[in-house]
């Protein structure tokens, strides 16, 4: 997906983010993800998603492990957070 770098179109785009995040709608988020999409810290690693299905599928298990959970009509909040791996 492109998007504009003007205010206009980036205020569009994180309407479009906030609608398919609160409450999570993958097919929401799916029409926002470039097929191409890489997701996760500056490292590869295990968990590190290569593209579009590869979110999803990691979105889709984080909510139904309930890692996600429904707050204050339908909204979404993380219900745990990951220490962040340090180097020896």
């Amino acid at each position: 997906m492109t998007y504009s770098q003007t205010p206009s179109g980036a205020e569009a785009v994180a309407a479009r983010l906030r609608t398919a995040l609160d409450p999570l709608d993958l097919d929401a988020l799916a029409a926002l993800l470039d097929d191409n999409v890489r997701w996760g810290g500056e490292e590869d690693t295990s968990e590190t998603c290569h593209n579009r299905a590869d979110v999803l599928n990691r979105v889709a298990k984080q909510r139904q492990s309930g890692l996600w959970r429904a707050r204050r009509a339908g909204s979404l909040e993380r219900t745990a957070t990951r220490t962040p791996r340090t180097r020896a």
